[in-house]
């Protein structure tokens, strides 16, 4: 990791140091920021007197500054800028900026001449450097300037015209001015303020811009990219600069996340985020102040790293890896639009690993992966622990990692283009304004990775996916082409599966939104979920244990076709299906049973139940259903119906093994009615007829 012998690291550190002024002026901010209690360092630095220390009566006008010792770069003084961030602060000091030198002016010189007093040399001689953020980066070079010295300042307003006024009261011997910069040393007339020494750092269309436009110290402009959301004064905050200046600084040319600034920049200010990791509100500061302070300190790269190393240098590795996959355009198809929720996932995971303390240096990779043409995205929440952490996210009917569900309906955002909003997969997943379903939100939350595939091409969930946080087993997002490739889900995981034209699911319970025209499935031993995510859909099922040596595969297996009807199921090896009810709309549809031989024999029921619907079917109690039709057919015994056809219409079309048992029909008013249990929402009357 980064350290002082690192070019660019001073640069940093400084910047972290100028925003640590705001944190040491305020109780709340200290009590939020618990790893700063009592500490006595910051990385190599020793953390030394602040102003309360020496001055009367200095923050009643509004100045803090704090010294530190560092044994590579001196004694390093950090004055505080305006802690508030509303335009009328932000641009108080403007009275600088014209050239008055006013009281907290004064006060700077008066608290560096005091802190060099202590080790018995005088502000000339003494081995110093400065720093500061906005106003403070001012007075870090008005300071700097009048005693000889280096700074390096943030986001400062700007203050030259101050080092003008001083250099006229020098040369006029005016013995205010003499007084409160030199004491009893009368400098030559010929040794004017030196503004060379200072160079800055600046947020690109931050609110100070304006007081900087004649500068002549350089600043070195930071991008938070062409379409970032930030406005002027939040680009303004001492607590993004660090993190910025780290990009510039410390991060190698090769890394993209230039080109990837615009889809991080802007979740850096996300309170939902920072919410997710724990982060609590202070002293008039949002969660996400307190978030971004966390991932600024994780820039620390040696000494006392109050909230480990990890963090920062996570981000930039995920937001490189983004950065490049802009730069191929591989973000197109299902992916189109989902490059923002990337960024989402790449900010918490630095949070996280903040938040952590994390000194890991295998995380400091960050969670994403190019592996060939394939994105793999690390949601292990033995790697998330303080997201994890946190309460039961379900309640606010969001996902704990909140890009992970921000890119889930990005993905289906692309899919409902072919959808109707009273189809049952867009029900389910996209126009819940109250959030994801439960069972949907209950298996993204059980996620522990997610393979994405960039060019359409094939997936596979290697082994068994980290088990999810509540101990269950975890499983697979796995997004792979608009109806092209294969994709294979992980061997017991409960994956949820996009995309692709040929699905093989494993033994956990699995929901499948099937992409593909046609699309084929064949099923393991769960309980899964086959959603047709388009019109006229034609889906083949194949069930996995018409090739095993035993039985049925167990598990139930519900498929729901779109509203709109037209869509065509092929059920192969029926004769060995699990139990599987499908539902295929408002008709039109076609149901072809096929069996593994000519002498083997599938068992169908038609049923017709009341009070289903597209918005429903997906809520459907599988488990009381299948009660239901063990309990009415318990005398067939192994003849006994598998697959349900739930609700088929007159328009419907039944074959058997190819052929066509009836064409158009398949329901009929001759059906015998029948009481029922309960089916949770789904009705209380139903007919069937055995097939």
């Amino acid at each position: 990791m980064p350290d002082p012998t690192t070019p660019g690291y001073e640069d940093v550190f400084l910047a972290v140091l100028s925003m640590d002024t705001y944190m040491r002026d305020s109780s709340d901010s200290i009590a939020n920021l618990s790893n700063l209690k009592d500490q006595s360092a910051l990385g190599n630095a020793t953390i030394e007197r602040d102003s309360t220390s020496f001055l009367i009566n200095d923050q009643a006008t509004g100045f803090f500054a704090q010294s530190y010792v560092d044994p590579n770069y001196g004694t390093i003084i950090s004055y505080r800028g305006i802690p508030g961030l509303s335009l009328s602060e932000v641009l108080s000091p403007l009275n600088i900026a014209r050239g008055a030198i006013d009281s907290t002016i004064q006060l700077a010189a008066q608290f560096y001449q005091q802190v060099t007093a202590l080790s018995g040399a005088t502000p000339f001689t003494a081995n110093a450097i400065f720093t500061g953020h906005s106003e403070g980066g001012a007075l870090a070079g008005i300071i700097s300037s009048v005693y000889g010295k280096q700074a390096v300042v943030f986001d400062n307003t700007g203050f030259e015209n101050v080092l003008s006024a001083i250099r006229s009261g020098v040369a006029a011997d005016v013995p205010s001015t003499l007084t409160t910069f030199y004491g009893s040393v009368n400098p030559a007339d010929d040794i004017p303020p030196i503004v060379e020494n200072v160079r800055g750092f600046a947020v690109s269309g931050d609110i100070a811009a304006l007081t900087r436009a004649f500068q002549n110290a350089p600043v070195a402009t930071m991008t938070v990219g062409p379409t970032s959301p930030i406005g002027p004064i939040d680009r303004h905050n001492s607590t993004l600069t660090p993190i910025l200046t780290y990009g510039y600084a410390l991060v190698p040319s090769s890394n993209n996340w230039m080109d990837a600034a615009s889809y991080f920049t802007g979740y850096l200010f996300s309170d939902p985020i920072a919410k997710a990791l724990g982060i609590t509100s202070a002293g008039g500061n949002d969660e996400a102040y307190f978030m971004r302070a966390e991932i600024a300190y994780s820039a620390i790269g040696t000494g006392t790293m109050p909230y480990g190393d990890t963090g920062i240098a996570s981000l930039y590795a995920d937001v490189g890896t983004l950065g490049d996959l802009l730069d191929d355009d591989s973000l197109t198809g299902l992916l189109d639009t989902a490059g923002k929720a990337l960024g989402e996932i790449a900010v918490q995971f630095a949070g996280d690993q903040a938040a952590a303390a994390n000194t890991n240096l295998s995380l400091a990779q960050g969670a994403f992966e190019l592996d060939g043409s394939t994105l793999k995205v690390d949601l292990d929440p033995g790697e998330w622990t303080s997201t994890f952490q946190q309460a039961d996210h379900s309640i606010a009917r969001t996902t704990a990692v909140v890009g992970l569900g921000n890119f889930f309906n990005a993905v289906l955002s692309n899919i409902a283009v072919q959808m109707s909003s009273s189809d049952p997969t867009y029900s389910w997943t996209i126009s819940n304004g109250a959030g994801f379903s439960a069972p949907l939100l209950k298996q993204l939350n059980e996620i522990t990775q997610a393979d994405i595939a960039l060019s359409g091409g094939d997936l596979s969930a290697a082994g068994t996916p980290p088990v999810a946080n509540d101990g269950t087993p975890g499983g697979a997002l796995l997004v792979g082409g608009e109806g092209q490739g294969s994709i294979t889900g992980s061997a017991n995981g409960n994956d949820i599966i996009v995309g692709g034209s040929t699905v093989t699911t494993g033994d956990g319970n699995d929901i499948i939104l099937a992409g593909g025209n046609p699309e084929s499935v064949t099923v393991g031993k769960g309980n899964n979920l086959i959603l047709a995510d388009s019109a006229e859909m034609s889906v083949t099922l194949t069930y996995a244990g018409a090739t095993g040596a035993s039985g049925t595969t167990p598990g139930d297996d519900l498929v729901v076709g779109n509203s709109a009807g037209g869509d065509t199921f092929t059920f192969n090896g029926a004769d060995k299906a699990a139990f599987t009810v499908v539902w295929g709309g408002s008709g039109d549809d076609t149901f072809d049973i096929k069996t593994t031989s000519s002498a083997s024999s599938a068992n169908v029921l038609l049923l017709t139940m009341s009070g289903v619907t597209a918005s429903n079917i997906t809520s459907l109690d599988m488990s009381a259903l299948q009660s239901y039709v063990d309990k009415e057919f318990a005398s067939y015994g192994s003849s006994a119906p598998m697959i349900v056809i739930l609700n088929a219409s007159s328009s419907d079309t039944l074959k058997y093994n190819g052929s066509v048992v009836s064409s158009p029909g398949v329901a009929s008013s001759s059906y015998t009615f029948v009481s029922t249990t309960f089916l949770g929402d789904d009705g209380l009357r139903s007919r069937y007829k055995l097939v």
